[in-house]
């Protein structure tokens, strides 16, 4: 297999991994998508960084059925029963398995944040339908969280954090 000369092959390893830059989308966008996107969202997109960026025409390439597995997809993470019917959204990489039969398995929780107010562990993501979704934020830890947000989401953010901008709250 040939290989790619080394500026070459530096460029595409970075055109991969460079974050979306959703600001000149946002000012693309229509004039009814354009204003319903929060100042914070088109703010903290336009900045380079660790999150991820998706407005409804994003999210709807997803085809989730309800707003938990769309968070779960979007992230990256999975859905877990804690029980109640409380569903917890964890990031992959947090969890510690044990060998130990008498030791569970310690799940790590993302955190939750709707329109910058920071939910409760037992928040239910279901509360939220996807026809109230207007964007959503995506950080896979503390490293990349923006520090305006370290004070809302607090310990929250360790394990990953979800920014759900909803319409109407």
């Amino acid at each position: 297999m040939p290989r790619l000369p080394a500026t070459l092959a530096i460029a595409f390893a970075f055109a991969l991994s460079a974050p979306v830059d959703l600001s000149a989308q946002a000012a693309s966008a229509t004039p009814e998508t354009a204003s319903d996107l929060p100042a914070a969202f088109v703010r903290r997109s336009a900045k380079k960084g660790g999150g991820k960026f998706f407005t409804t025409a994003d999210l709807a390439k997803y085809n989730a059925s309800a707003t938990p597995q769309l968070f779960a997809r979007v992230s990256g993470g999975d859905l877990r029963d804690v029980g109640g019917g409380d569903l917890a959204l964890v990031n992959r990489r947090g969890l510690r398995q044990t060998f130990s039969a008498g030791v569970e398995n310690e799940i790590c929780r993302m955190g939750i944040v709707v329109n910058d107010t920071r939910m409760p562990d037992n928040f239910d993501m279901k509360s939220i339908t996807l026809q109230e979704l207007i964007a959503v934020e995506y950080y896979s830890g503390p490293a990349v969280i923006p520090p305006e947000l370290n004070a809302t989401a607090g310990d929250a953010g360790r394990c990953g954090l979800i920014v759900a901008w909803v319409k109407g709250r």
